[in-house]
């Protein structure tokens, strides 16, 4: 039903979820990734 309607040109929306996580946290999910040693020394 979903690819029917696809086909036709319907719009369908799909629910936006944010999630709010801490720095260490986002790494160790894998959102972020962690950045080079040089790169964290210089800036």
């Amino acid at each position: 039903m979903y690819s029917e309607l696809k086909k036709q040109g319907t719009i369908i929306q799909t629910p936006v979820k944010k999630s709010y996580l801490c720095v260490s946290c986002a790494i160790h999910k894998g959102r972020i990734s962690q950045r080079a040693k040089i790169e964290r020394k210089s800036g």
